[in-house]
């Protein structure tokens, strides 16, 4: 075998074998803390007022300051599952009959995943 074969194998091998060494530690949990990567409103703001030794006047504000923002994350999140759904429409739109029946089923998966991962989140 040529050498210039023998180093594209090599290269080939590698990548393969670290799309899959990274796919099996991702789905081992390796990379997430805990029960997910998500930690909950509650989780955050216990760690936040501890790490950084808050005191009672800090905390009110540092808690103010996060309903404030959570709040305007809720808006922007319903707009984009407005904007999603529009999508959804528009592509479905375009699909048979058969293929519609199996978009929806993608849908539903989607969309569970999200919503275990919004429950689990507030957890």
């Amino acid at each position: 075998m040529k050498p210039k074969t023998k180093t594209l194998l090599f290269i080939l091998l590698s990548f393969f074998l670290g799309v899959a060494g990274g796919y099996l530690a991702f789905d081992a949990g390796v990379f997430r803390s805990g029960r997910g990567s998500r930690s909950s409103p509650q989780e955050f703001r216990r760690e936040f007022h501890h790490k950084l030794s808050l005191d009672s006047l800090q905390v009110s504000e540092v808690d103010s300051l996060l309903d404030a923002y959570w709040g305007r994350m809720s808006v922007h999140r319903d707009e984009m599952m407005r904007h999603r759904d529009t999508l959804r429409a528009e592509l479905r739109r375009r699909l048979s009959p058969e293929q519609q029946t199996t978009y929806d089923e993608m849908n539903r998966q989607m969309d569970a995943r999200y919503e275990r991962g919004r429950r689990d989140s507030l957890r």
